[in-house]
């Protein structure tokens, strides 16, 4: 089996945003969902277009995490790999760039993490988010050790060049001088603070005469050529983009007629999540106690279950979470510091099972698993990639097939296949992703749905 693309990410949600850039495009994309091994379950995915791998080791160590990179690329035949990056760096990124131009015999990797519309740009080989780099906007143990490209790619085996935000402005030709005068293999650090720019960048690395492997966050894949891609920089005529939200009616009211049920899980402890569920109806939030979720997990989550199932039966829509407020992001890392890698030493569990973030992710995946086993809602929202994955896994679902619709660029919609939701609509969304109404946007679309 060979695809026409094959993107390899390292965790759900990214997964699924850069997915998107290829749906909107008229492509048939589908998401393969890692099992606990890593590994998609291939029998459950046809041959489509492109092909998705989320092989969920953004927090898996360095080594793990090249392995799941030649691993994907050796399993998934393509004519085109689309390497996907964090927008902010986190994981994994220079060793899964050796990996990648090691197994797909590529001599240069164009680098380029910029998403324009989410305010992550690239200038003068350093990387912002909102205009500030990316190590200031950041704050916990995911960030990256510096905004510098370069420096950061000093611990590649490849040699590291750069390309300017000057010859991104002189368009694709400008660029492919660059490309052509390289030495192979090297990585290419590539400036980008526009689409524009981004769209240059890959014209170029389709016209010149070099064996290029793109490399970058959701933004670049928007722009990536495929076999027979007549889309150009732009989705295929009359394709649904998602730059703006695609419902009927007024998408920041979560209170919109819907006959629809909906389930969220918000496991992201990212400030922008926070104020997203914090904008939500009072009555549609289930928080999950942390503490005891620390201490005993399957408990936690059959209490947050009742009160979901409860939440669901009352109004029809339910968003469980594990950060309710801001402070409890500060309290949840002062037990990770506390519990040191295994979370019953801090929290007076007995068996020691899980660091304080795995034990949060089982119970908010126990949580999903006890709702679909009482009802089904038929819309689905997850955000927090690792904690998306572990929903998945819980519900047994095998893949995602995009729609190509969005309810904003990086939130993309599609459809489960396999397991006890086969069938449901599911939103994703990455939790630096979005303003204080996307998650509300987003629970008022499924309902729709």
């Amino acid at each position: 089996m060979s695809y026409r693309a094959l993107v390899v990410a390292d965790d759900l949600t990214g997964a699924m945003d850069a997915g998107w850039e290829f749906a909107a495009r008229g492509f048939a994309t589908t998401v393969a969902i890692a099992g606990e091994d890593g590994t998609p379950a291939r029998e459950t995915v046809a041959e489509h277009g492109v092909l998705v791998v989320d092989t969920d080791s953004r927090s898996a160590s360095a080594s793990e995490a090249a392995r799941a990179v030649e691993s994907a690329v050796a399993a998934h035949p393509a004519a085109v790999v689309y390497l996907k990056i964090d927008s902010t760096l986190r994981g994994n990124p220079v060793l899964a760039i050796d990996a990648a131009l090691a197994a797909t015999d590529t001599g240069i990797a164009v680098f380029a993490p910029a998403f324009p519309a989410t305010g992550r740009t690239t200038a003068n080989g350093t990387h912002l988010v909102d205009g500030d780099p990316v190590t200031e906007a950041m704050d916990g143990p995911a960030t990256p050790a510096t905004a510098h490209l370069p420096t950061l790619l000093e611990a590649s085996k490849y040699p590291v060049v750069t390309c300017s935000t000057e010859r991104a402005e002189r368009g694709p030709d400008a660029i492919g001088e660059r490309l052509s005068e390289i030495e192979e293999p090297s990585i290419v650090v590539c400036d980008a603070e526009s689409e524009d720019h981004l769209g240059a960048i890959t014209r170029a690395a389709a016209a010149v005469d070099r064996r290029v492997l793109s490399v970058g966050s959701a933004g670049l894949a928007r722009h990536v050529r495929l076999p027979d891609d007549r889309s150009a920089d732009g989705p295929t005529a009359g394709t649904p983009r998602g730059d703006e939200p695609t419902m009927d009616g007024d998408p920041a009211d979560p209170n919109r007629a819907g006959a629809g049920t909906v389930l969220g899980i918000a496991g992201s402890t990212n400030s922008r999540t926070i104020e997203g569920v914090a904008a939500l109806p009072a009555e549609q939030v289930v928080a999950l106690d942390v503490p005891r979720a620390i201490a005993d997990p399957e408990a936690a989550a059959s209490e947050a279950a009742t009160d979901a199932i409860e939440t669901l039966t009352d109004g029809g829509r339910a968003v469980v979470t594990s950060v309710s407020d801001p402070e409890a992001i500060e309290r949840r890392r002062e037990a990770d510091v506390a519990a040191g890698t295994r979370a019953g030493e801090a929290d007076g569990a007995s068996d020691g099972d899980g660091t304080v973030g795995e034990r949060i992710e089982r119970a908010l995946a126990t949580i999903a698993g006890e709702v679909y086993d009482a009802r089904t809602p038929n819309g689905l929202f997850l955000t927090g990639g690792a904690v998306a994955a572990a929903v998945l896994r819980e519900l047994d679902a095998s893949a995602i097939r995009l729609s190509g619709e969005a309810v904003e660029r990086g939130v993309p919609i599609g459809r489960l296949a396999g397991g006890r939701a086969e069938g449901v609509m599911i939103v994703t969304k990455a939790g630096g992703f979005g303003d204080e109404r996307t998650i509300a946007n987003c629970v008022a679309r499924l309902g729709d749905l």
